[in-house]
Formats: structure tokens, C-alpha cells, sequence
């Protein structure tokens, strides 16, 4: 039986303390963070050394920053969906992140358990995508509060699933997820009137794998370049 950490260590503030770093600065260290805070109310030892190994990342690579670099006319807003299907163990909900980059810096990134069981890989790639839209949306309306009106054009939305593209793009094929809910298709309409395109990337350069799945040291390092940590 787990020993229950309570009051001996103070597991619940070096979460949120973390999750602040997670949040402002180091959008790399997002997936651990995610995974840390499902064992609030009931955390154990190795939770909390889990919880300082993160610690000992940020200690040794504390020389690494988030640089946001680009000039108009020719800075873009691009984004990268992803999502672990049918990760949680418990509920069998997947695990859905996004992250929009402005020039050659990360601007938004968020990692979010979907509410809904996806019945395939294709489902969870299509509802991810709908979050990573929604703030698509009020991105454009932030910036064009300060003059940066990146509408003109389409915005670029990159996903490493062939199948959710396909759904995306066809109406035809609608008919295979009627029972998802009606909120996901509004996607398919902002496809459709040529707002956002969407476009397959490998999945090695999918920067949002890193927000959705533990990777490999190697492919783990190989994105940081892509959110702009230097």
C-alpha cells in the first residue's frame, strides 16, 4: 500500500509552483506537469521524486529560453494539435494538446484530458483539433487588438493523422461520427469557408507531441528548437 505523502512534504505547492513555470516560460516541461497533477489528493513517494526529478530538468537546463522572433509582413500564426488516444487508465479518455507559434516562438500551448471516450484515434485527433481552433479564434481577435490582423490569410493547423484530415475535409464522411458531439463539426466550417487549412505533418515533426506523450530523449530535444527554446 502507498505510503500517502500529507503534510510530510509539501507535494501540493511544488506542483503549483511548477505548473506556473509550465504555464509562463517552459511549455517543454507541460506533459510532466499534466501528469503530476492528477495525484493531488492522493500522492505517494514516488510521485513526489517524480515531482523533484522535474526539478533537477529545470536546474540543468536553466539556461534554456523561450525567444520570439519575426517581423511583419512576413510573421505567421501556425498551430500543431495532437492527442494520446485512450491514455487515462481510469476513464479511458484521451489526452488532446495544442500549441500556436507566432514567427518562430511558442505563444499558446495547453494540454487538457477530453471530457468524451473517443471511440478511435481519429475521434480524439478530430476533438483535439477543435480546441486547438477555439484558441485559433481568439488569437486572431488578440492580435488584431494591436494591429496585427493575420486573417487575410489562411492560418495553417498541422495534425499527424491522415484519417481526422480526410474528416475534416469531406463532408461525405460525416456520416462515421454523428454520435461526436455537434460543437467539433464547427471545425469542418471553419475548414470549409478556407479560414484554417489543415495539413499532415510527420510525426516527428509534430511539435504538439511533446504536450501529449512522454517521448524519447532524442525526439524530446529535437522539438525544442520548434517551440522556440534556445
Amino acid at each position: 500500500m502507498p505510503c500517502l505523502l500529507l503534510e510530510k512534504f509539501p507535494y501540493h505547492q511544488l506542483v503549483w509552483c511548477l505548473l506556473y513555470v509550465a504555464i509562463s516560460t517552459q511549455p517543454n516541461i507541460t506533459f510532466g506537469i499534466q501528469q503530476l497533477t492528477q495525484y493531488l489528493d492522493s500522492n505517494a513517494i514516488p510521485h513526489w521524486n517524480m515531482a523533484i526529478c522535474l526539478v533537477c530538468y529545470l536546474k540543468g537546463t536553466c539556461n534554456l529560453k523561450l525567444h520570439l522572433r519575426g517581423q511583419n509582413p512576413n510573421i505567421k500564426l501556425n498551430g500543431f494539435t495532437d492527442s494520446d488516444w485512450a491514455s487515462c487508465p481510469d476513464s479511458r479518455c484521451s489526452v488532446g494538446g495544442y500549441m500556436w507559434s507566432l514567427g518562430t516562438g511558442t505563444i499558446s500551448w495547453t494540454i487538457r484530458k477530453q471530457h468524451t471516450v473517443a471511440a478511435s484515434s481519429c475521434e480524439a485527433e478530430y476533438m483535439a483539433a477543435f480546441e486547438c481552433m477555439q484558441e485559433c479564434i481568439w488569437l486572431w481577435a488578440l492580435l488584431k487588438g494591436i494591429r496585427l490582423d493575420l486573417t487575410s490569410q489562411p492560418t495553417q493547423m498541422f495534425c499527424d493523422n491522415d484519417s481526422a484530415i480526410a474528416l475534416f475535409e469531406d463532408p461525405l464522411l460525416h456520416a462515421q461520427v454523428k454520435h461526436v458531439d455537434i460543437k467539433y463539426h464547427f471545425l469542418h466550417k471553419q475548414v470549409q469557408s478556407n479560414k484554417i487549412i489543415l495539413l499532415c505533418v510527420p510525426f516527428k515533426n509534430n511539435t504538439a507531441n511533446i504536450f501529449t506523450k512522454a517521448l524519447p530523449t532524442p525526439a524530446f530535444t529535437y522539438l525544442h528548437p520548434c517551440l522556440g527554446l534556445q
